[in-house]
């Protein structure tokens, strides 16, 4: 019959080919010409045309689906009748099954997070809605190739907001099980009354095979099977797959629970506690699953279902009774209790709390000038203290002053004194970057950046009086960017943040007295890390870091605890949003300079040819937005054929490479890795892309076919190489490397043989002229001396030619950033214009000549928008152009288990 069916009309729909057939019915897929769009069909067979359950349950399908409207769960299109038979005309899925998807084994942690939030998230609405699935399994969750989840077959729903009724609509007799036995919950194996806390047992059950490649529960038969639901418990987590986190090994532990009362109050909850897990988890932290680790999972499950009958039942009361034991000592997974936004301007940060705990300084530019602050916690009142432009307050011990950094326009700065009262600003010290009093008051710990006659910038970390006489130098460092001194309260260490290109930062702890410093252990592959604060005992810092490898792709953080003598940290709970600077408000509460970044592409149709003479009339470019969302949309590149960009996103909750078709706008991805991808590039005949992957642990260059497929690594730096760029002739990839060893650019052929340096220092962002003979890059970026250079690739012969881009203090772009035309006779780069707006100039290029008269404006300067990065089409026309928004808050966070209030009241003299 099903045979007979292809290529035959099913309502108004004509059938293509048959996708599957189960115990409910045949699936056909078809297309709906009126709509012309692919549906699949799903048509009740004719022998059971006429079973009255069964076609109940086919309409109970159809109207639970088509009444929850959530882009987790399948889409309902219509219900009719065919030849005497039911069908149901629903969306069709592109895609995989998750059980195909399980064939190779386990899934990936972060792979298996994106797929698992999505799951509770469409569960959540339909047990919102008083819906109970029944039969969760991973054949029915469907995987579409963008990686959407889709939840199917809800045939077996029954509604718990009213028991009677959901019976009478399947006419289930009491005490029939309904489900599949390896994922239906205790209850429900029992035939007992289930509502959506059986949903979560399920949920749990394909979690757990996710991770291990096994099911939960799996026995000789099916009898056994539900036996095994009902009494044992599976094999833990931490011994089939140790890799798996703590915080995720207790989520489905928790799902797993025999009694329904130790679950989830709310399966919205799994879905959040999942979201914030997949946004937060730093790759650090995962270890890939070896052959070896799957084979052994394999052994101790297989084992666990040989164990004869007596001793599992023996087995089962030592292993509940050491559960219970760990369920009542076990520490509860970080939480956060609330977040409160303290400030509401959009431009305020650096916070400072007062040591009596009731004011706030920090710096803000809400009336077009940046300047300090002072903020009552409890009333509310904001007043300005200073007058700009200035930044990172720090309160004297007493409470009465605040030091503050006051920037000049060439972007020199020094340190000033103001009373919190008001009145005159003093000068104590001139070039000092930031700074901080000592807990007693005598001395003043600050950084200052030296400078030497070549431009090479060093850090120096230095010690002076109170009034800023007699100051001595503590440490330097000419690799690594140290700022931001932290006194201990027990003034014996200084901590340090510190940066060096664009690595995750570190944390230096220096010792005053022996001058001896000692960089900790924070994970070379997390995010940005905050500014810490010490603990009231003077024994760790607490600080939050990026869940993301670079902060402005995602503006989640975890909350640490970093204890110094031992070098170990502790997540202590989660931030929704990242920041640069945390201080201590009170027990339990801190206060964070949040930031919530975005990009979006917008592409700019140049009215004149690139490359033409500085002197040529030019109207005003044509833009159009390209994406417009809050996901970070950036580094743009074009393909050959101008047809599509290349892009790096996280808007699939994971850094990704996408593709856009400009013409349809149409979005495809082109990398599907737990680690996070970016820094895209094509190489110059369009047929490969290049791009920066953590998928080794380290930032590495891989290379694949132009659709993503043949993924290979092609360097080794083994920490860090990013920006890839490609020669014309397709032999060498160019990458910067931020290897403390080997600093530089570097080359390597595409099989990652040959590689060399071609220029080493501090230098970044490197792209390769069309001609592939020259090498334009950022030197010594971010600093006062940052130029663009181009050097000979043959031979790293430096040219005359030389673009200054000075860093403006506080600047939040990558200026500098630079790309060549098409026709190579000139260099567009990120700057900032006469009004302090960045954009993009361009100059004229010439090997030997000095061509900074040709400088002028080419396009994206947006007082709204930083301009972050850009691609140019190969024909030179249009733009690219990644535009950066960023809104910086107070926000106090109540809840963080083991902050300490330091504040004391001020003491009368």
């Amino acid at each position: 019959m099903t045979a007979a069916l292809v290529d035959e009309n099913i309502g108004p729909y004509k059938t293509i080919r048959k996708l599957g057939e189960g115990g409910m019915g045949v699936v056909f897929l078809a297309h709906d010409d009126e709509l012309d769009r692919s549906i699949a069909i799903k048509l009740l067979p004719h022998h059971l045309a006429g079973d009255d359950e069964h076609l109940a349950r086919l309409k109970q399908e159809a109207r639970t689906a088509s009444s929850l409207n959530h882009p987790n769960i399948i889409t309902i299109y219509e219900i009719g009748q065919h030849d005497g038979s039911a069908f149901i005309g629903m969306e069709y899925i592109d895609g995989q099954t998750l059980r195909d998807a399980m064939a190779g084994g386990p899934i990936p942690i972060r792979k298996t997070l994106q797929i698992a939030s999505q799951i509770a998230d469409g569960l959540a609405a339909a047990h919102k809605r008083g819906l109970v699935h029944r039969d969760l399994k991973p054949e029915n969750i469907m995987l579409t190739r963008e990686g959407v989840v889709k939840i199917l077959d809800f045939g077996l729903a029954r509604s718990v907001a009213s028991g009677d009724a959901g019976t009478s609509q399947r006419k289930t007799d009491p005490g029939t099980i309904v489900g599949t036995f390896g994922y239906m919950s205790p209850e429900q194996a029992r035939a007992e009354h289930v509502d959506y806390r059986s949903d979560q047992f399920s949920f749990g059950s394909i979690l757990y095979e996710m991770l291990t490649g096994s099911p939960a529960f799996a026995g000789a038969s099916a009898v056994e099977t539900m036996f095994m639901v009902i009494r044992d418990e599976p094999v833990a987590l931490s011994q089939v797959a140790p890799h798996v986190p703590a915080l995720l090994r207790w989520i489905v532990e928790r799902c797993l629970a025999k009694d329904p009362d130790e679950r989830y109050a709310s399966t919205r909850d799994v879905a959040r506690d999942l979201q914030h897990l997949r946004d937060h988890l730093s790759e650090a932290g995962i270890q890939p699953v070896r052959e070896g680790e799957k084979e052994a999972a394999a052994v101790a499950v297989v084992s666990r279902r040989r164990w004869p009958l007596l001793a599992a039942t023996a087995l089962v009361a030592l292993l509940i009774g050491a559960l219970l034991t760990t369920w009542l000592h076990r520490s509860p997974p970080p939480t956060i209790t609330s977040e409160q936004y303290l400030t509401y301007s959009g431009n305020d940060f650096s916070p400072a709390v007062s040591p009596d705990g009731k004011l706030v300084a920090f710096s803000s530019r809400r009336d077009g000038r940046q300047r300090i602050w002072l903020k009552q916690i409890d009333g509310g009142s904001e007043v300005a203290l200073s007058e700009g432009s200035d930044d990172f307050p720090r309160f004297s011990p007493d409470g009465a002053s605040v030091l503050y950094v006051h920037i000049l326009p060439d972007g020199s700065s020094s340190l000033y004194r103001i009373p919190v009262v008001g009145g005159e600003a003093r000068r104590i010290l001139e070039g000092a970057t930031t700074g901080e009093f000592s807990p007693d008051g005598k001395q003043l710990a600050f950084s200052r950046n030296d400078v030497d006659a070549t431009g090479r910038v060093t850090s120096v970390i230095l010690a002076a009086n109170a009034n800023g006489t007699g100051a001595h130098e503590l440490f330097r460092s000419d690799i690594v960017a140290l700022s931001q001194p932290r006194w201990s309260p027990d003034q014996k260490r200084i901590a340090l943040i510190g940066a060096s290109g664009r690595v995750a930062q570190t944390i230096v702890i220096l010792d005053p007295d022996t001058k001896v410093a000692k960089t900790l252990a924070t994970p070379p592959k997390s995010g940005e890390v905050s500014v810490p604060v010490w603990t009231a005992d003077s024994r760790a810092l607490i600080y939050v870091r990026a869940a993301s490898v670079e902060a402005v792709v995602g503006s989640t953080a975890q909350i640490i605890r970093h204890d110094v003598a031992s070098d170990t940290t502790q997540v202590i709970g989660w931030s929704s949003h990242n920041g640069t600077l945390v201080d201590v408000l009170g027990d339990g509460r801190i206060i964070l300079d949040v930031r919530s970044p975005r990009d979006n592409l917008r592409e700019i149709a140049l009215a004149r040819p690139s490359g033409s003479g500085a002197n040529t009339p030019s109207t005003a470019p044509v833009e159009r937005w390209i994406t417009r969302g809050n996901s970070s949309d950036r580094q743009p590149v074009y393909s050959s054929d101008g047809q599509s960009i290349l892009f790096s996103s996280n808007r699939s909750g994971n850094l990704d490479l996408w593709q856009m078709n400009l013409a349809g706008g149409s979005v495809r991805k082109i990398t599907d890795d737990a680690a996070e991808d970016w820094d895209p590039a094509f190489t110059p005949d369009g047929k490969k892309i290049v791009w920066s992957s953590g998928r080794t642990g380290n930032l590495e260059i891989w290379m694949a076919n132009a659709d993503g497929s043949e993924a290979h690594q092609v360097s080794h730096d083994g920490v860090d190489a990013e920006n890839p760029t490609a020669t014309a002739d397709g032999q060498w990839i160019l990458y910067n490397s931020f290897n403390q060893k080997h600093l530089g650019i570097w080359r390597v052929h595409p099989d990652g043989t040959g590689a060399s340096s071609v220029v080493a220092g501090r230098d970044v962002v490197p792209d390769v002229s069309p001609d592939g003979k020259y090498v334009a890059y950022l030197a010594d970026g971010r600093t006062t001396r940052a130029t663009v250079r181009v050097v000979r690739i043959a031979d790293g012969a430096m040219t005359h030619f030389i673009i200054p881009v000075p860093a403006p203090p506080h600047t939040t772009a990558i200026l500098g950033r630079m790309r060549w035309l098409p026709d190579g006779k000139s260099i567009a780069f990120l700057y900032v214009d006469e009004h302090g707006v960045n954009g993009i100039f361009q100059q004229d290029f010439i090997a030997d000549k000095d061509t900074s008269s040709t400088r002028r404006k080419l396009a994206a300067f947006d007082p709204e928008r930083a301009t972050e990065s850009f691609g140019i089409s190969r024909d030179g026309r249009t733009i690219a152009v990644a535009g950066w928004e960023q809104l910086f808050s107070l926000m106090a966070i109540d809840g963080v288990p083991g902050v300490t209030a330091r504040h004391t009241e001020k003491k009368e003299n």
